[in-house]
């Protein structure tokens, strides 16, 4: 009897808003058991990427906020939500970050989509500013509006993919909701990070460099002679700068990698280009340097569909 209740259950149906080009579905296709029942993205050239990479994911081109979401479910049960909403309102790279009241949120339109879709459980994710800030107590508004409406197991945390196996730190908050008890990923690798070399390396190996060297005045501490990878960010009137070695897992990235990124391998300097970011990223070379820059990394979201998939296998089990 369980092995036909298993069979039965064996694949969910999950839908993906505020798609992009694809972070989240990267991570949850490495996971047997899933089946994307939709994909909602409004930008056009997102959508033309997701169907040439994504074939098999139905995706719908759309204001999340005006989806009739009784005629596109017509009836079909969904398992799982997944989704992040546009952050340029709480993005620290943001020089007009103008917070909760920004028309560009997309928080509440996605709480208010997983109340009209009813799924068994939902993710959010999001820029830790959201978290930590003068807007956690919107946050933590629409998280009780959820709570009183069933999905009692609604919390919250900020987690790096780099703990996950990434080889790039990408550290977001996250909003799991269940209506029965969960639990939150296995940070596997914490404590011994994957280094960016062994996915950048060969790339850089197998083109010219394209980059000229930092200003003298920035004078970059090169950590080694191996290479290292150089971030020159221009942010208003201030340059900030970082620099990652290539033996360590590369820093956050952006959705303007090639004028802000630079990696130095071998002495040469090269820009940046969707291919370098893609790996880092866990997605396909094929999407373009914004839709990489704002996505979810795919490592992390795999540790999500793992973790989901057997929330929902428990409870259908114990049903």
């Amino acid at each position: 009897m369980q092995q036909n209740k298993l069979k039965k259950h064996s694949r969910f149906y999950l839908i993906d808003l505020y798609a992009g080009q694809g972070g989240f579905i990267s991570g949850f296709n490495r996971v047997d058991g899933w089946e994307h029942f939709l994909a909602v993205e409004i930008t056009e050239k997102h959508c033309n990427v997701l169907r040439e990479i994504h074939p098999n994911v139905p995706v719908l081109q759309k204001d999340v906020a005006l989806v009739n979401w009784e005629e596109v479910l017509d009836g079909t049960e969904i398992d799982c939500v997944i989704g992040g909403p546009p952050c340029q309102p709480f993005s620290q790279g943001n020089n007009r970050r103008n917070g909760w009241n920004d028309p560009r949120n997309g928080v509440p339109t996605f709480v208010n989509a997983v109340k009209n879709i009813n799924p068994k459980t939902f993710l959010m994710e999001n820029v830790p500013w959201l978290w930590g800030s003068s807007q956690k107590q919107h946050v933590q508004k629409l998280i009780d509006e959820l709570i009183e409406f069933g999905y009692t197991y609604t919390d919250a945390a900020i987690l790096d993919a780099a703990d996950f196996g990434a080889p790039c730190h990408r550290r977001r908050l996250f909003i799991y909701g269940t209506k029965l008890p969960h639990e939150w990923p296995v940070k596997t690798h914490k404590g011994k990070h994957t280094s960016a070399r062994n996915y950048l390396a060969p790339l850089l190996s197998n083109r010219e460099p394209d980059g000229a060297p930092l200003p003298e005045w920035v004078k970059p501490k090169i950590k080694g002679s191996k290479g290292d990878i150089i971030v020159d960010c221009k942010q208003g009137n201030k340059m900030g700068r970082q620099y990652v070695s290539l033996d360590e897992p590369c820093f956050t990235l952006v959705s303007t990698q090639g004028i802000r990124h630079r990696i130095r391998y071998k002495g040469e300097y090269y820009r940046m280009r969707a291919p370098e970011a893609a790996a880092l990223q866990g997605m396909d070379a094929r999407c373009t340097i914004d839709g990489i820059g704002n996505a979810v990394n795919a490592w992390q979201a795999e540790a999500w569909a793992k973790t989901m998939k057997k929330y929902l296998i428990d409870i259908d089990q114990n049903a």
